[in-house]
């Protein structure tokens, strides 16, 4: 696929860069697969591959300002576009059976293959019309190396990205909401549940009978800072990282929701790394992961809940030793 980038550097502390590309991305095996996964769990939805899913192709645009002020120092800001086509995505099909369900109280009873069963849903990928993505990211990274020793080895690295994304379509209501034809809102229903939408400020879904939903694993905002201690003349080195991203849609239609959507909550953590160089071949590491103890929260339907499944991971140590030959 076609792509060009050109660097210019008006002086020597600075570039301008400028970017274009023809990307494609293709499915992976598992949603091209032509096979049925009925779940072993009690999951209410089964799993179909769709075999003539198309790749997702997009044209992307790229500009950057980079000042190097000082010898390992830099700020950055880029800009960037991308026009996406035949996004993959998932939907909720017709319900199907399954010989290896059990009645959940609102299933079907079916046959297949003089099997007893009952019926659920079906998930599958599909391509689904683009859209596009405009964003911007500010790097910094700075060494303090006119500090005393021993803090000649400080620095600091912190980036900060914004993400618009825009769908070219709107998905439908979920189906409490709506009533039996489409997306014909229900009268008698509209002002109890139309209330929870207009709560967190999305008043036009019960207006206009669809649901704006972003592109998958897209954060509006995520950000990162780095405080880190390295010099070549001391034989220790550390990073304390914090990385902190907004909430972002897992899927159009999931298990975890009944085929509604699901997304993942936002979150930020903690983590931090040292090392101790025992001589020239071997060190000793030290790292954590999560240490102020963050839990992740799934929810459905829409970004601020209800909450499907929450996560409360614990901190994790490893102790490690590393060799160069």
């Amino acid at each position: 696929l076609p792509s060009a980038s050109l660097i210019l550097s008006p002086t020597e502390k600075l570039q301008l860069r400028l970017g274009y590309a023809e990307i494609l991305r293709r499915p992976s095996f598992s949603q091209i697969s032509p096979t049925v996964s009925f779940p072993l769990t009690t999951s209410p939805v089964i799993n179909l591959g769709v075999p003539d899913l198309r790749p997702t192709t997009a044209e992307q645009f790229d500009l950057s300002l980079e000042y190097y002020f000082r010898k390992g120092s830099v700020l950055s800001i880029g800009l960037y576009k991308k026009d996406l086509h035949g996004v993959i995505g998932t939907q909720s099909g017709d319900k199907v059976c399954n010989p290896i369900a059990e009645n959940n109280g609102n299933s079907k009873r079916c046959e297949l293959d003089g099997v007893v069963g009952y019926e659920q849903k079906t998930l599958s990928p599909v391509n689904l019309t683009g859209g596009e993505i405009n964003g911007y990211e500010i790097a910094f990274q700075h060494n303090f190396t006119n500090l005393p020793r021993p803090f000649d080895g400080l620095g600091i690295i912190a980036n900060y990205a914004y993400q618009d994304g825009e769908r070219d379509q709107e998905f439908d209501i979920p189906k409490f909401i709506h009533g039996d034809e489409g997306n014909t809102i229900n009268q008698n229903k509209r002002t109890n549940n139309c209330s929870i939408y207009q709560e967190i400020g999305l008043e036009e879904v019960c207006a206009y009978g669809t649901f704006p939903l972003n592109f998958v694993r897209l954060s509006e905002n995520s950000y990162n800072f780095t405080i880190f201690f390295e010099r070549p003349r001391y034989k220790w080195s550390g990073r304390l990282r914090y990385t902190y991203r907004d909430s972002y849609l897992i899927s159009e239609a999931s298990d975890i929701g009944d085929g509604q959507p699901s997304y993942a909550g936002d979150r930020g953590q903690l983590n931090a790394s040292m090392s101790y160089r025992i001589d020239n071949v071997f060190s000793l590491t030290l790292s954590g992961v999560n240490l102020t103890k963050e839990s992740g929260k799934n929810m459905v339907l829409f970004e601020h809940g209800p909450v499907a499944l929450q996560k409360d991971a614990d901190r994790r140590f490893a102790l490690g030793i590393r060799a160069r030959f």
